[in-house]
């Protein structure tokens, strides 16, 4: 009994050991097949942190590429504002000279304004020499010489029926500045009902720095303020203790507004700013204007 009961048990401890065997083995199998795929994943995984790694090293370099291009641009950049501040510069000093150039070729010239239109008739320098004598009451010794006079092209006036103005070029500076002080002296001088002024030939720059101070010489004469433009843009008020001179607008109008002179600054220094945007921008119309006239 005994010894079929030991013989029972050791082959049911052979086949447990035979199951514990199998299960190992599948285990070991599926290790086995764990082990390839984790390799085959590790496999995959550093090619892919290669290519990673060759893409990073690709931007890397086109990132380089792109500071030395931007480092190159940079540079050339400040190049260019040099070079621009320069003929800025060097455009400003050609400006100023050649407008102080154009301002000396008109010396001898004047301007009249507000002679009516085709009262001159066909011959305007020999209305001219008959009719400033005349009315500014010169000097009979007095002889002026008139070498050329003329219509300006284009109405400046704001009002179109307003006439073109005279331009006037006297033989000599000295004939110029007596015909002038005599027509200033004899203000206001009028033909056939209608004043006409008389005052130097300015360039389009000049003309343009001096309008900024007419809204402030407006109230001043309002005011009983005597002024008196001085060349090329400078403005005098004669005060009670004593002229006055000013360099620019903004100098003017802090003193105006300091000694309580006039009570519309606020006003004039608004129309004021307006004009000097306009004198800034003189020159570039000008030219502009002048190119317009030349292609008609």
């Amino acid at each position: 009994m005994s010894s079929s009961k030991t013989n029972s048990q050791d082959s049911s401890i052979k086949k447990e050991l035979q199951s514990l065997i199998i299960i190992v083995q599948q285990l070991t199998a599926k290790m086995d097949k764990m082990d390839t795929k984790i390799d085959t994943f590790i496999e995959k995984t550093i090619k892919q942190i290669d290519l990673l790694h060759m893409d990073l090293q690709q931007q890397k370099i086109q990132m380089t590429g792109i500071e030395e291009a931007v480092n190159d641009m940079e540079n050339r950049i400040q190049e260019e504002e040099i070079n621009i501040e320069f003929l800025l510069k060097q455009n400003t000093h050609l400006q100023t000279k050649l407008d102080d150039l154009e301002n000396r070729s008109r010396r001898n010239n004047i301007r009249i304004f507000g002679l009516p239109e085709n009262i001159e008739g066909n011959n305007i320098t020999s209305f001219l020499t008959t009719w400033l004598p005349k009315t500014l009451d010169l000097p009979e010794a007095f002889s002026f010489g008139i070498e050329r006079a003329h219509r300006s092209i284009a109405n400046t006036n704001s009002n179109k029926n307003y006439p073109r103005s005279v331009i006037v070029r006297f033989l000599s500076s000295f004939d110029k500045e007596m015909v002038l002080k005599s027509a200033w002296a004899k203000a206001p001088v009028k033909i056939n009902e209608t004043t006409v002024r008389f005052d130097n030939d300015y360039s389009s720059m000049v003309i343009a720095k001096r309008k900024v101070f007419l809204p402030l010489i407006r109230e001043l004469k309002k005011a009983q303020f005597k002024t008196y433009l001085l060349f090329p843009a400078k403005l005098k008020i004669f005060l009670p203790d004593g002229p006055k001179v000013f360099d620019d607008l903004d100098s003017a109008l802090l003193f105006v507004k300091e000694k309580r002179i006039l009570d519309k600054i606020e006003e004039m220094e608004w129309a004021s700013s307006s004009l000097k945007r306009l004198a800034t921008e003189a020159s570039w119309k000008t030219s502009e204007k002048k190119k317009r006239l030349k292609n008609k």
